[in-house]
């Protein structure tokens, strides 16, 4: 169902009577969406990936800073070649690299995004230990928010735009191999990250800054703990995926739950929690008049239309609103 096609419920109330509508949806289908991939990659020779170049440069995936980045075979078992960032330490007194792949997705229409990446932190030989992290970049290169495994001690925590680092109260183990999946709800600013499908991260603000909600990048990275002193641990990455979901698209429904009296109609908008809604108003069904957009809290939210004082007719539909 497009941007333009939207599911409505819509009624009259008259002086005389209430008449119910049927529900009228504006599309011929209603159903939900598929699952939309907006990129998807194994990182095998057959997808234009070369185990003899760095990972940046190649099918592309670009880089930031400095340091080991690249391919390597069978880390994990069966799963032919994977992308790593570490090892090989960064030019002098550079401390960080980032890797990415632009997807650059305007999520207005589709607004659950996921990003999945199977992953391990391998150990370093040394003393040395760096962190590890996953962020999540807007199309306008804004940080949005980072997962952070810190392989000095095994911690892990999230930092949002904010700029606060915050422990999540869990630990990873090197060598262990993990699915990291990162839920995105740019339409209610919230996200979630879970490792094994255990929630390490629930329902956080995507943006604390009123940056804007789109999906630019997801960045494997590698910050050193000690300038010029890294370790030879790296992170190892394969399954890299991001898909996007429309919003369930739940007709709403109006009632009329007291009189209001004086001729004012009190309506109640019914729909899913954390969506946002639209009242319109008309006295022909041909040419509608918005009265209230709000978002859903609590199953419903309420508008006393005292435009309606006087009025013959009048009807009113509710519409979802990406």
């Amino acid at each position: 169902m497009s941007a333009t096609h939207h599911p409505f419920q819509h009624f009259r109330f008259s002086a005389f009577q209430l008449f119910l509508a049927v529900a009228w949806l504006a599309g011929a289908n209603c159903s939900r969406a598929a699952t939309a991939t907006l990129y998807s990659t194994q990182f095998e020779a057959s997808q234009g990936f070369n185990i003899s170049n760095y990972l940046s440069g190649q099918a592309g995936w670009v880089s930031a800073g400095s340091g080991g980045n690249g391919l390597v075979t069978n880390a994990f078992a069966g799963m032919k070649q994977q992308a790593y960032v570490g090892y090989f330490a960064p030019a002098i007194n550079q401390t960080s690299l980032a890797v990415w792949r632009p997807v650059n997705f305007n999520a207005t229409n589709a607004p659950t995004v996921r990003f999945n990446v199977d992953m391990a932190i391998i150990d370093s030989s040394t003393t040395n230990r760096d962190e590890f992290s996953w962020s999540i970049y807007n199309s306008d290169g804004h940080r949005l928010f980072t997962l952070i495994l810190d392989n000095y001690d095994l911690t892990i925590w999230h930092l949002l735009d904010d700029g606060i680092y915050r422990d999540t109260g869990w630990n990873f183990d090197n060598e262990t191999n993990y699915s990291l999946q990162i839920s995105m709800n740019f339409a209610s600013n919230r996200w979630n990250a879970s490792l094994n499908g255990t929630l390490v991260v629930t329902n956080k603000f995507i943006t604390t800054t009123n940056a804007a909600r789109t999906f630019g990048d997801a960045d494997a990275e590698w910050f050193l703990r000690l300038a010029n002193k890294a370790g030879d641990n790296y992170m190892v990455f394969d399954n890299y995926s991001v898909t996007a979901d429309p919003l369930p698209q739940v007709i709403p429904s109006l009632q009329r739950p007291i009189a209001a009296g004086g001729g004012q109609q009190l309506l109640r908008v019914n729909g899913m929690n954390n969506q946002q809604y639209a009242v319109e108003a008309s006295t022909n069904l041909m040419h509608w008049t918005s009265l209230k957009t709000n978002v859903v809290t609590g199953g419903y939210f309420d508008h006393l239309d005292t435009g309606a004082a006087g009025l013959r007719q009048r009807f009113y539909r509710a519409r979802w609103v990406p």
